[in-house]
């Protein structure tokens, strides 16, 4: 199966994670969802944020997508 684009070389899905700290997790997502799901509707990659883990000062942040759409993120 096939993974790239017409090319060969840029693959057609990406995923990009990061560590975010649970302040910038709550700036990114927003009141209610408001500001990811902006983020996604504009987008049109996946942005996903990891549940919070007791104890823990960070989350992991994923953005999937074709790599125009990831670079809208």
């Amino acid at each position: 199966m096939k993974n790239n684009d017409e090319d060969g070389d840029v693959p057609s899905n990406m995923a990009i994670r990061a560590l975010v700290t649970t302040k910038e997790a709550g700036i990114i997502i927003g009141k209610s969802g408001k500001n990811v799901n902006e983020i996604r509707e504009h987008s049109g990659s996946r942005v996903n944020i990891s549940e919070i883990v007791p104890g823990a000062t960070e989350r992991v942040l994923t953005i999937t997508g074709r790599l125009d759409t990831i670079a809208k993120v």
